[in-house]
């Protein structure tokens, strides 16, 4: 896992390592603005631009104008002659004056924004790469008049942008609407920023490039979030005996399926044997009982035990279960609010998805919580019917927002996106950089949760299982292993099939976990 830190932690490292450690900040500019140059040198031979164009900074008054600023001044180092800054008009801080001063002094064309507008924006439309460096980590809300012109004028350029640590507009504050820039990529200075990876700000951060080595990895103790990496599932995965029998794999109480449904449950079912759960007990009504007990429905149910949901009051008998799930598929008809919160006080590891999460929204309300480890697994609609928040905030400031919903509900909440952020009750972030269209397709998020569930149900017979349980750690290491596990069978899925449906993620899951 890589550590995240916000703006606000990442200025105070800055001010950390200068002070404490005696390292001028002009050294740590030098080094930083070098790192980016030498990722964005061999980026330039690749692109579609006339021979001759220039390469042009735009440089805000603070220390991020001042990194572009000196990216232009180590491409002159290089050679190239073909340089334009545009200054944006502000008080220097002292790095950014003197690097504007050092290309003064090299002859490089120095243009103000706004004064020398036409001038700028034919610079603009015929530049090679623009290099953002409007602002930076210091951003409080939104750009500024003037900032917020320029930003717009370089993302109608058409041109390529690199953006310097962060796209200009983003912050920590961040929210919908905002202006930003819309870079093709963003040298970020590690250790990187989380607000990079807000799902309503990602597509605006490009392809994000690694600044190394410009702190030491020793130098502070941050930690907003954490960004999970494919090498990280191993150490997440249950260990299954050689000895094991279906019952020592972990046995699920699958709640899902209605009318017209069953595809959903199906789904579920075949993500949760592809998270090696042995055994999958499936509770259904009535009306569908006949059929699926005679073995008339989807192949990956025909191994299920169906059972028959009691009717009158009779108890549920959840004896033959590690773990539930609830809601793929199921509909909200009456009895489904009391049979949830049934789940709720049973102290059994849950998942709730789908229909579940509607009906989850009402018993939260009333102020009940799960007894046992639970996972959410809401995407922005259902999350809105959560929290009553509104999905855009979530998506444009997940930082701010999940962990104290997650800790009101006393569940771990997974925020399905294009950027899927995951937040535990005791304030844990971490986050799986999808990036994965292929995976939008119906039935993802079933499969999704069967493996969420079916993790769940085998973690549970694991060694030590009720230790982590004890600590929270059993839903905390279900989800993450789920969302790392979906989001790699869908991208296995995708090079092998191009486009495909939701039964190909399981597929793809058993492989890669076996």
């Amino acid at each position: 896992m890589k550590t995240l830190v916000t703006a606000a932690e990442a200025s105070r490292l800055d001010a950390t390592v200068s002070s404490g450690w005696r390292i001028a900040p002009a050294l740590l500019m030098e080094k930083a603005s070098l790192g980016i140059w030498n990722l964005l040198e061999p980026l330039l031979p690749g692109l579609d631009c006339p021979e001759g164009a220039p390469l042009v900074a735009l440089a805000g008054a603070g220390n991020n104008g001042g990194d572009a600023l000196a990216v232009l001044r180590h491409a002159r180092f290089t050679g190239r002659k073909a340089l334009a800054a545009v200054l944006v008009e502000g008080r220097e801080s002292e790095l950014c004056a003197l690097q504007r001063q050092s290309l003064e002094l090299m002859g490089v064309e120095l243009l103000r924004w706004p004064a020398d507008r036409p001038r700028i924006l034919g610079h603009l439309s015929k530049a090679s790469v623009l290099v953002d460096g409007i602002a930076g980590t210091g951003l409080k809300g939104a750009l500024r008049e003037g900032a917020a012109d320029l930003v717009a004028a370089a993302n109608a350029s058409g041109r390529p942008i690199l953006a310097v640590d962060l796209p200009s507009g983003l912050s920590d504050d961040f929210e919908e609407g905002f202006p930003i820039v819309k870079a093709t990529w963003t040298a970020s200075v590690e250790p990187r920023k989380a607000c990079l990876y807000y799902p309503a700000a990602r597509e605006a951060a490009g392809v994000i490039l690694a600044v190394e080595y410009v702190f030491p990895p020793d130098s502070g103790e941050l930690r907003q979030a954490f960004l999970l990496e494919a090498p990280d599932l191993v150490g997440l995965l249950p260990r299954v005996s050689p000895a094991a029998h279906k019952g020592s794999r972990g046995r699920l109480g699958l709640f899902a399926g209605s009318l017209g449904m069953t595809g959903a449950a199906s789904l579920a079912a075949a993500g949760a044997r592809a998270a090696a759960v042995g055994l999958v007990n499936l509770f259904v009504d009535g009306d569908l009982y006949p059929g699926l007990a005679a073995g008339r429905g989807p192949e990956s149910l025909l191994s299920a035990i169906v059972r028959r949901l009691p009717q009158g009051g009779t108890p549920l008998d959840l004896a033959s279960c590690d773990a539930l799930l609830a809601g793929p598929g199921w509909g909200r008809a009456a009895d489904r609010e009391a049979l949830l919160s049934s789940l709720f006080a049973s102290g059994l590891p849950l998942v709730v998805d789908a229909d579940g999460l509607r009906l989850a929204a009402r018993l939260f309300s009333r102020g009940e919580r799960p007894l046992g480890p639970a996972i959410l697994t809401p995407h922005p609609g259902e999350f809105e019917a959560l929290s009553g928040l509104p999905a855009g905030k979530a998506l444009a400031n997940p930082a701010a927002i999940l962990p104290k919903v997650a800790a009101d509900l006393r569940c771990v909440i997974v925020l399905k996106s294009h950027v899927t952020w995951l937040a535990a009750p005791d304030g844990r972030l971490a986050l799986w950089d999808g990036l994965e269209p292929s995976l939008a397709t119906a039935g993802s998020g079933d499969v999704l949760a069967g493996l969420a569930a079916g993790f769940l149900a085998s973690m549970a017979r694991a060694p030590l299982a009720a230790a982590d349980a004890q600590r929270g750690d059993l839903a905390w290491r279900a989800a993450l292993a789920a969302v790392m596990t979906h989001g790699l069978a869908g991208r296995s899925a995708s090079r092998k099939r191009g486009w495909y449906g939701a039964e190909a993620i399981a597929e793809e899951a058993g492989h890669m976990l076996r």
